[in-house]
């Protein structure tokens, strides 16, 4: 009951080719969340994303011009916090596995059954809610202050320990963690690495154990930052877009 009420305080893009389809599904959106914006291509969608930073996206696959996993790269990259779910009828596996491997929350195939959106929807919402940063406890200038100094000593840290330093840092506040996103900080060794099909898994845990070994840095940049204590709790790390999320709990 809580998502469905937090849902309806959500922005939702949906981007669907298909005239008929597209007017059905907003009209079933629109009775569910706050906002809802329609693009009838993955081009016209990151344009209107943009703008409007929805909260959640739910996309087809298969578009005119940038198709449906294209604009998801595309949106992992820009806004990693944006919730995506993906319609299709594409029941292939590698496909879905693909979709997966981007970072989505759901893969609903057509025709969508309105319970099954629902419930991905609710699941998205539910994720938002969590994330959602704790404004009321944290004033933005103090936020602002926290931002820069750790988007500043993360980018420090890993540079002296890779020898190659991030593109740039986000850093996301919540009441009981932190959410780091680091852009670009692979190496060359591991840009090359990737070029080779199936190093992957390979490139992730590398990356994974680099954040092992300067964890105790990062976590006193947390620390000297915000007054708190923290432990590192999860990484993922998206080697199709080269970026990596971390997440430290406040102890």
């Amino acid at each position: 009951m809580e998502n469905m009420e937090y849902l309806k305080t959500l922005t939702v893009l949906y981007a669907e080719d298909e005239p008929e389809t597209r007017s059905e599904l907003k009209k079933f959106l629109s009775r569910r969340v706050a906002n809802v914006i329609t693009a009838a291509d993955g081009t016209t969608a990151l344009e209107k994303l943009g703008r409007t930073e929805p909260d959640i996206v739910v996309a087809d696959l298969i578009m005119p011009g940038m198709d449906g996993m294209e604009m998801i790269r595309e949106i992992r990259k820009r806004y990693p916090a944006c919730r995506i779910i993906i319609t299709s009828t594409v029941s292939e596996m590698q496909t879905v596995l693909d979709s997966v491997d981007v970072g989505i929350v759901k893969y609903i195939l057509k025709p969508i059954e309105p319970q099954q959106l629902e419930e991905a929807l609710l699941k998205c919402a539910g994720e938002l809610k969590q994330m959602r940063p704790v404004s009321d406890v944290i004033r933005p200038e103090e936020r602002k202050l926290w931002e820069t100094h750790i988007k500043k000593e993360f980018s420090a840290v890993i540079k002296k320990a890779a020898g190659k330093g991030p593109r740039d840092v986000a850093a996301f506040f919540h009441e009981k963690r932190v959410e780091i996103i680091v852009y670009d900080a692979f190496t060359v060794m591991e840009h090359m690495l990737l070029e080779e099909r199936g190093n992957a898994v390979l490139v992730e845990q590398c990356r994974r154990s680099f954040y092992i070994m300067i964890r105790d840095s990062l976590v006193k940049i947390l620390a000297d930052a915000t007054g708190e204590r923290y432990r590192p709790a999860a990484s993922e790390i998206n080697t199709r877009a080269c970026s990596d999320w971390l997440c430290f709990e406040k102890i």
